[in-house]
């Protein structure tokens, strides 16, 4: 394997059992990580930083309108925008953009 030719990390989150997991794997460049998301239904962040003792950065605290539809099982933002104003998900106070906490993704994906 040339110096080129050298795998890369990168990291990915998907949902299991009710609670959302970061991903860490190898690829050779970001064309082929994206088709490793693809095939396996994670949502790509982008490279992985180097991680002290191998342990992952912690999650967000909440994640933006479109990462919190994927990870909801790709619904459509009428959907969020309606379990939000039922007060089935949280919205994160104190900010202007829809940043939906981790916390209620995680407890709506336990009731599913």
């Amino acid at each position: 394997m040339t110096a080129d030719a050298a795998l890369k990390k990168y990291s990915g989150i998907y949902v299991a059992a009710g609670e959302i997991r970061r991903i860490v794997y190898e690829a050779r460049d970001i064309v082929e990580a994206r088709q490793f998301a693809a095939q396996w239904g994670v949502g790509l962040e982008g490279e992985a930083v180097a991680f002290s003792g191998e342990s992952p950065p912690p999650l967000p605290e909440a994640y933006d309108e479109k990462t919190a539809r994927y990870l909801l099982g790709g619904i459509s933002r009428t959907t969020l925008y309606a379990e939000l104003a039922t007060g089935r998900l949280q919205r994160l106070s104190g900010t202007r953009r829809v940043l939906v906490t981790r916390r209620s993704i995680e407890h709506r994906c336990e009731l599913n």
